[in-house]
């Protein structure tokens, strides 16, 4: 029971790290030693625990309270910070091979079904998953308008896990659809050659985050490969321009940022170019995001971005707007998350006795702001924290239907022709 009780809360705060709260984040090098004054500044608690260890009826689990307190007090400080276990955040490599935005009103929606798995298959009545189809229900219960904890619990599972979903079209109850994971891979970032058959120089690559994931082999697969994999093919199919997909990318490493950010920052004969300045409040320490290699593509690129561009995402954006003349930012206005967070080393519970996983675990901590650095604005920097990116064009996107069809790429690709 008790472990079943850690992997919901661990899936509730993944998730929500990932679609809502978003992340930039480094590393830190280590924990610091525990300061004494913690018994005296928590004296209620203490009181608290006294009292329930001499009066309860039942037996107290002190590994477990440990486990959700600790879990509380980092969920309490802000809408950013939160805890989770190494066993869920480099998860098993199941999956149905489907990305999904979720909006702010808890809407499910596929923005993109990959070939080759699960959910891409065709139905016994013709039907298959297109771009567009909400996710009204997961096993006979709602999760269209419920709270995020609802979808989060009912999606878990490893290889094998069958789930049905209830799959809505333009409103419209399209049925209930089994579908079961397999062990394979979604990328981070993947590439679309003939987005507009009008116009077949532009190149289209859409990027969900700046993440890695660990796979189930042990192999660590970096979105920064993956986009490098994507250019290369773009490349190679002689591409002249590109549109750059942002929208629903909710951030993530500040090493990996700096990588994709090179294909569009020029050096322009220098040997680094600062992208980013990372500040710790409680330091007082500036950590720079720079970019020092190469990989300028020196072509037309526009960046569509939206609502749920946050973070490493907005960071890319504001580095495409101060250093790239050839970049045109498409959409409506970011997120506008201008912390960051620090990730701990690990964590170990040196008196835990159940073993609830590997009792090991991260915390991600907002430690300071970050400001995007930008030599034509006032100061040569500017911080977007609740104050968004406004892009050059406002154009305000469709999930439904074809990607081609969608107003931000039909306008995308009349900017680049």
């Amino acid at each position: 029971m008790k472990k079943a009780i850690l992997v919901a809360l661990c899936a509730v705060v993944l998730i929500c790290s990932l679609s809502i709260s978003s992340c930039l984040y480094v590393e830190n090098d280590k924990i610091p030693d525990v300061d004494p004054k913690w018994s005296d500044d928590f004296d209620l608690l203490g009181k608290v625990l006294t009292y329930v260890k001499a009066n309860y009826i039942g037996d107290v689990d002190l590994d477990k309270l440990d486990y959700i307190t600790a879990y509380s007090l980092i969920s309490a400080l802000d809408d950013f910070s939160y805890m989770t276990d190494e066993a869920i955040s480099l998860s098993s490599n199941a999956s149905l091979g489907v990305s999904i935005t979720k909006t702010k009103y808890n809407e499910y929606i596929v923005n993109h079904v990959f070939e080759g798995f699960p959910m891409g298959e065709v139905k016994d009545d013709g039907f298959v998953v297109q771009r567009g189809d909400h996710i009204y229900a997961v096993n006979g219960e709602r999760v269209e308008g419920a709270p995020n904890s609802y979808f989060s619990e009912l999606v878990q599972g490893g290889t094998d896990k069958e789930f049905v979903f209830t799959i809505t079209r333009g409103g419209k109850v399209m049925g209930d659809y089994s579908y079961t994971k397999i062990e394979k891979h979604v990328p981070a970032a993947y590439y679309i050659s003939d987005l507009d058959k009008n116009n077949p120089n532009i190149g289209y690559i859409k990027l969900t985050g700046f993440s890695e994931s660990k796979l189930s082999t042990g192999e660590v697969v970096s979105a920064s490969t993956e986009f490098d994999n994507c250019v290369a093919d773009m490349l190679e199919d002689k591409k002249t321009s590109l549109i750059l997909d942002l929208r629903g990318n909710p951030g993530g490493s500040a090493s990996i940022l700096a990588h994709i950010a090179s294909y569009f920052v020029p050096l322009n004969g220098k040997e680094t170019v600062d992208i980013l300045s990372l500040t710790y409040e409680k330091k007082q320490q500036e950590y720079m995001v720079t970019v020092s290699e190469n990989n300028y593509l020196d072509m037309p690129v526009v960046v569509l971005v939206d609502e749920n561009t946050a973070s490493a995402a907005e960071a890319l954006t504001g580095a495409c707007r101060a250093y790239n003349p050839k970049a045109t930012i498409i959409g409506t206005k970011t997120f506008g998350k201008g912390v960051f967070q620090s990730r701990s080393p690990q964590i170990k519970d040196t008196t835990s006795t159940s073993y609830v996983f590997d009792d090991y675990y991260y915390i991600m901590l907002v430690s300071g702001y970050y400001y995007i650095i930008d030599p034509n604005v006032e100061g040569g920097r500017y911080c977007i924290h609740e104050n968004g990116i406004v892009p050059d064009v406002e154009v305000k996107g469709t999930t439904e239907g074809a990607l081609e069809n969608d107003l931000e790429v039909v306008e995308a690709i009349k900017q680049l022709t």
